[in-house]
């Protein structure tokens, strides 16, 4: 077989965010609360545990068997949870092996992202069917990240403005005696946000957890979230619904807990981790932002005139300017890259007539708050 194709899978491989319809919260929590069983493919539903289709099967016939109860740790399962969710299992394999007759299955559980799982924050196990010389789902996986990222490169190339906060905040509440603190910070890459959260414990050394969500990129975006010891989907996943609810991107939020004694329970940490968030997006205010270039030009007395007039009819006023008088003048610019394609040329030619003793691009982004 030289060529490994899931057409079944295409719409999840090129869709993105935008395109899927948008559930608040845990799909798998939010599912079986609805009276819509076949819309939502459940298929059986037990005491403790459903099966429900795959919208994007690995191979025809991909069912799940999921727990009501939302959890990510396998070792909380319960032993009726558990028995059921064996029994399910059994029940769907017996299923599929009358109505499809594959030759043998892939059955198990992807257990955190590192592990593959789309939805991290609560247990499901796959059944997936399989044939001999079938598609074999882990290099589409592959596939898609590498396909995203790509999408991501291209979409970098065209995107040069994104909406931020408009300042770095932290801002504070109390709630229940228990002193949270949200951190918002601009962030343009995975390590840099790294680097942040690893500095928290060292600001406020004494506090209980540090837990955070960042949002990157301009074109297919970079989402991640850590609950940081608070229980499962308590604390990152809000914090994170916050940031995407502002529409923000190349945005890091951390929340601080100094625990004051009293337990919030699960409702009570996912509001007040949510309210944290918000109170600090609220305080930072949120803003367009774009990319700039700094951009160094030297000419002549005779010709500074003539540049600072150029300057201004490509719309950069007096205090975007920033002019130095020496041997000669220099003036020091920093370019949205929405206008550096149309400035280029001219400045190409002012260089090749002498007018410029030098036309210097630093390419290091520079993130500041739209104004063309």
């Amino acid at each position: 077989m030289e060529k490994i194709f899931a057409p079944w899978r295409a719409q999840y491989i090129l869709s993105n965010s935008d395109d899927k319809e948008k559930i608040d919260g845990c799909i798998f929590c939010e599912f079986p609360k609805r009276d819509e069983d076949e819309k939502r493919m459940i298929i059986e539903r037990g005491k403790y545990c459903f099966v429900i289709m795959n919208a994007y099967p690995y191979n025809p016939g991909h069912l799940m068997v999921v727990p009501y109860r939302h959890t990510a740790d396998f070792t909380s399962l319960t032993a009726e949870e558990f028995a059921e969710m064996t029994a399910l299992a059994q029940k769907c394999v017996k299923a599929l092996t009358q109505l499809m007759q594959p030759h043998g299955f892939n059955i198990g559980m992807n257990i955190g992202k590192v592990a593959g799982a789309g939805i991290d924050q609560h247990l499901h196990m796959h059944i997936v069917p399989r044939w001999n010389g079938d598609t074999n789902f882990m290099p589409l996986r592959v596939a898609r990240v590498d396909l995203l990222a790509h999408q991501g490169d291209m979409a970098d190339d065209r995107i040069t403005t994104f909406r931020a906060p408009r300042a770095d905040c932290d801002a504070e509440f109390t709630e229940k005696r228990s002193r949270f603190i949200g951190s918002v910070r601009t962030v343009l890459s995975a390590d840099e946000a790294a680097e942040i959260i690893k500095k928290f414990p060292e600001i406020y050394p004494k506090a209980n957890h540090h837990c955070w969500a960042y949002r990157i990129g301009t074109g297919t975006a970079l989402e991640h979230c850590s609950d940081a010891g608070e229980p499962s989907g308590t604390a990152g996943r809000p914090i994170l619904g916050v940031i995407k609810r502002h529409e923000l991107t190349n945005t890091l939020i951390v929340v601080t807990r100094y625990f004051g004694g009293i337990k919030l329970g699960v409702r009570g940490l996912i509001d007040a981790y949510k309210a944290a968030a918000e109170l600090a997006v609220e305080q930072a205010g949120a803003v367009e932002m774009e990319f700039h270039n700094a951009l160094l030009l030297r000419c002549g007395y005779d010709y500074s005139k003539t540049l600072d007039t150029t300057l201004r009819k490509w719309g950069f006023t007096e205090e975007r300017i920033k002019t130095e008088y020496g041997e000669d003048v220099a003036v020091r610019l920093e370019v949205p890259l929405s206008m550096r394609d149309a400035m280029e040329a001219p400045l190409a030619e002012m260089r090749a007539r002498s007018f410029l003793a030098q036309c210097e691009w630093d390419e290091t982004p520079l993130v500041r708050e739209k104004w063309r």
